[in-house]
């Protein structure tokens, strides 16, 4: 066993597929004891432990196995001991591959109680490719049966998603299925008989809240959540699968985003469950619907709303949404809060914050001119000035001293004495004055960039996308407000704008 491999090692813990019955806190300290009573029979130096509390396959999931990535990328460890090889992961090949090059490279062993690999030997390598490559196609086969057994589930007419709203978990024959929620049910009969009667959505939620009844996974109904109720399947007894898929990017973490399935790849199966809606009904409110449609507010992951992820209510600090209303569509930004802050006009918006980012571009410009032709009004430039000054009569002082020692008042000790005080404190204003002068500097540098980045944003704004509105605005503004008051005009409103440090 060559044992210097031992001399720095970190041990990474991570539960199995074949563990996941079990607690990961339980399954990680038993491994735990296992590793380190390996460790110490072997004289191995644990200096770090990992511990992976989170599952996934994708490496990109694991944030432990991305620092110990990053600690061996940096020569921290002689090795990494673990339980098995395909603990360090058994995703796809690309992610595997950076795993093992990342050991190659850095000339770092895997430790496991069977066996030492060390990846520079032409046979460990062979060995651990052979390992990840047969745990790759191990997870693929429970990958498939977890897939086969989940669609024999819904062909079934099963029911494996989350519990909607008028329902609980039940089961028939082993066959887990929905079970009508004796209160729940009623209130989603009252919602369906509500929309038929010609209330809309933001009315029927208004009541639902103020009985005092909550969805599942939120605090308040909302439209949307109303309208989901409406559209799903599931009311009349129908299991649909399908309806979205997940779409890997290009980019080298392979991040995923939803995307709808077209209606002819859903299954639509009789579910085992009793239906709380009949089938009249729910096409009365569907065609009601149809009726009323409006353009998406999101198209197959395209932003559709330039101030996506940027424009928050200063009330509940809830990102404002974008809905399209009235005959012409006309588009409104709202806080999806149901009574909090009134809407107003996307385009009125638009103006005014672009109103807003011409005056600090102003502002920023009339810093400039301030800080060219009357610096005395600035701060640091009198501390500076305050500071060479000092320096100037601490190097007379300092010259004086000379005269004193040829003139025979100071003795050489004396002279040596107050010297080195002069010295000392000549380096320290010496020092400071460094330190103004390049934080004068970055002040002038930060605010021609902000110069820049604001005029490329007010020159291209206009002509973009709103993808490409969004984009820009993310490149200048860090955070923005929306304030209305209750009583307010349809342009009486606040918009308070963070921006960026463009220098971070």
């Amino acid at each position: 066993m060559d044992s210097r491999f031992f001399e720095r090692v970190a041990m990474y813990l991570r539960k199995s597929r074949a563990e996941e019955g079990e607690e990961t806190e339980v399954v990680l300290a038993k491994h735990r004891a296992q590793l380190s009573r390996y460790a110490a029979e072997h004289m191995i130096n644990v200096v770090k432990i990992y511990e992976e509390v989170v599952s996934g396959d994708s490496l990109f999931s694991r944030p432990q196995m991305l620092q110990l990535l990053n600690d061996i990328e940096n020569q921290e460890y002689t090795g990494v001991l673990c339980m098995d090889i395909d603990r360090l992961g058994r995703g796809n090949m690309k992610e595997q591959g950076l795993i093992l090059e990342t050991f190659k490279n850095s000339s770092t062993a895997i430790i496991t109680p069977d066996k030492i690999y060390d990846l520079n030997n032409e046979l460990d390598e062979t060995q651990s490719e052979f390992k990840t490559f047969m745990a790759r196609q191990e997870l693929k086969m429970i990958k498939k049966r977890l897939s086969r057994g989940l669609h024999l589930t819904i062909e079934k007419g099963g029911y494996v998603s989350n519990i909607p709203f008028g329902y609980k978990r039940g089961y028939k024959n082993k066959v887990p299925t929905l079970v009508p929620d004796p209160e729940e049910s009623k209130y989603v009969q009252m919602i369906f008989s509500l929309y038929n009667e010609g209330y809309g959505c933001q009315e029927i939620c208004n009541r639902l809240n103020m009985l005092g009844v909550r969805p599942r996974r939120s605090d308040m109904f909302s439209r949307s959540s109303v309208r989901k109720i409406l559209t799903n399947p599931v009311y009349i007894g129908k299991i649909v699968w399908g309806q979205k898929k997940h779409i890997t990017t290009k980019s080298f973490n392979g991040r995923k985003r939803i995307v709808d399935n077209p209606k002819e790849n859903w299954l639509v199966i009789d579910g085992l469950h009793q239906p709380i809606i009949d089938d009249e009904t729910f096409e009365t409110a569907n065609a009601l619907l149809q009726g009323k449609r409006h353009p998406p507010y999101r198209v197959g992951g395209v932003i559709m709303n330039p101030f996506s992820g940027l424009l928050f209510c200063r009330r509940c600090g809830r990102a404002m949404t974008r809905r399209a209303f009235g005959k012409n569509k006309a588009e409104y930004l709202l806080c999806p809060t149901t009574g909090c802050m009134k809407s107003s006009r996307l385009e009125n918006i638009e103006h005014t914050l672009i109103g807003v980012l011409i005056e600090q571009l102003n502002t920023l410009s009339l810093q400039d001119e301030n800080c060219s032709t009357d610096c005395h009004r600035i701060n640091d430039i009198n501390i500076l000035e305050n500071l060479k000054a000092r320096e100037k009569k601490l190097q007379k002082q300092r010259n004086r001293l000379y005269d004193l020692l040829e003139q025979g008042i100071y003795t050489t000790e004396i002279f040596e004495e107050r010297n080195n005080i002069l010295t000392e404190q000549l380096n320290k204003l010496s020092a400071e004055i460094k330190t103004l002068e390049e934080k004068q500097k970055r002040k002038i540098n930060q605010n021609d960039l902000s110069n820049i980045k604001i005029t490329h944003l007010l020159q291209e704004y206009w002509n973009g996308t709103p993808e490409e509105k969004n984009k820009l605005l993310k490149c200048v503004i860090k955070k923005a407000f929306y304030y209305k008051a209750k009583n307010a005009g349809p342009n009486d409103y606040i918009i308070e704008v963070e921006l960026r440090d463009v220098l971070a």
